[in-house]
């Protein structure tokens, strides 16, 4: 099931299943949702740009099965819940209740203090940031929903989150600053929380703001932390820190068992998958053991051999006016199967994979129509890669084919 950032809510990508190449292209959607939703053998997608409508196809044979009653509709994520999903009202950013099996509209809850661009389903149970502006400025509390009236189960208030991660027993909270809170997901109640200084990585608050000594081809910001920490079975929290810096914390306890200062890549483009968490820069990509921290996997990128293989697949590359490549940022996104890495740049508008046991490019799609954004993450499922840009969407199918 593909409904939420990174796969789950735990922010883990959980498709094991490798990808044969060669990719071959099977469709190509007109309007799309940023994040596919793919879940129990359908994929939900916004195929007309006039009416803004929500549309169900067959997963398999991609063929249109319904479309929403009503219009006008914001799809970017939808949580699905038994047999309901969530959609936005374009214009007035009311909250919709739509049925799963025919897109009729069941409920109207008005505009509420949700984020549309992040929540999730964990356990039939809706986790969403909750704004709260009684204040005077905007916070980030972080509340628990169920059933189609979406009866508040508990909200937190004690902390301003920027990002979260849900899994069967905890909800796990970060901010910009470092900071980690544990919740127990069923309650709402704090277990634990640790600041960046807690963690036995930084002697003083300078040293945490400073960039570690030996990093090459990454650039950082040392001001905030960025990106969602993630869930490893329920029982390790993997999180970025300050110093282009990787922990891993018990969540019965948030004792902090590992810490990893990384070198050749930044924290803050990673991938969780299996039992490890990949990181991405520029010239490298590493990974890590989810469980102790170890290096499992260092590649060396070429720049000739991106420029060499995009001239094989019939793409200019291109290039700054010193005449070397442009690929500024490396991955901008990411993802990862068994046995191939998925990313995209976008300075040169491209969807290509690389083989985890060469290093080596071995297949590139620059599309036509459509063009990659920061957050143009590709997906794997069942068989087939999917390659979100703006309004377009591009399905790819491997060698296999379609994959139950």
């Amino acid at each position: 099931m593909i409904q939420c950032k990174n796969y789950t809510p735990e922010r883990q990508s959980d498709s094991k299943k490798s990808i044969s190449l060669p990719l071959t292209l099977i469709k190509q959607i007109n309007r799309s949702i940023v994040t596919p939703c793919i879940a129990g053998g359908y994929l939900y997608a916004e195929l007309d740009k006039n009416s803004k409508t929500l549309s169900c196809l067959d997963e398999e044979s991609l063929k249109h099965i319904w479309s929403s009653e009503v219009s006008g509709l914001l799809v970017n994520q939808i949580p699905i819940m038994n047999d309901t999903m969530l959609v936005l009202d374009q214009a007035t950013e009311d909250l919709l209740l739509l049925s799963k099996e025919r897109g009729i509209l069941i409920r109207n809850f008005g505009e509420l203090d949700f984020s549309p661009s992040d929540w999730c389903v964990k356990n039939d149970k809706l986790f969403s940031k909750v704004y709260d502006d009684s204040s005077g400025s905007i916070i980030s509390n972080f509340g628990c929903f169920e059933g189609d009236e979406l009866k508040t189960v508990w909200e937190y208030k004690e902390f301003n989150l920027d990002w979260f991660a849900v899994s069967d027993s905890y909800a796990l909270l970060s901010d910009s600053c470092g900071v980690l809170v544990a919740l127990n997901s069923h309650d709402g109640s704090e277990i634990w929380r640790i600041s960046p200084m807690q963690t036995g990585l930084f002697s003083s608050e300078e040293e945490m703001r400073q960039e570690p000594p030996g990093m090459i081809n990454v650039t950082l910001s040392s001001h905030r932390v960025i990106g969602y920490p993630s869930i490893f079975e329920n029982r390790i929290a993997v999180a970025p820190m300050f110093g282009n810096s990787l922990i891993g914390v018990d969540l019965a306890t948030g004792k902090v068992i590992w810490t990893r200062r990384v070198l050749n890549s930044a924290v803050n483009t990673r991938e969780v998958y299996c039992n490890e968490v990949y990181t991405s820069g520029p010239k490298c990509i590493e990974a890590f053991d989810v469980t102790t921290g170890e290096q499992t996997l260092k590649l060396e990128i070429d720049s000739i051999d991106i420029e060499q293989t995009m001239l094989a697949h019939h793409v200019k590359p291109l290039k700054a006016a010193n005449g070397l490549l442009m690929f500024v940022g490396g991955m901008w996104a990411f993802t990862v199967s068994e046995t191939h890495i998925f990313g995209v740049n976008g300075n040169q508008n491209l969807l290509y994979s690389i083989d985890k046991s060469s290093g080596k490019i071995d297949w590139i799609y620059q599309p036509d129509e459509g063009q990659v954004a920061a957050d143009s993450k590709p997906y794997i499922a069942n068989g087939r890669v999917y390659f979100p840009c703006l309004y377009q969407m591009y399905i790819f199918e491997g060698a296999e084919g379609f994959l139950q």
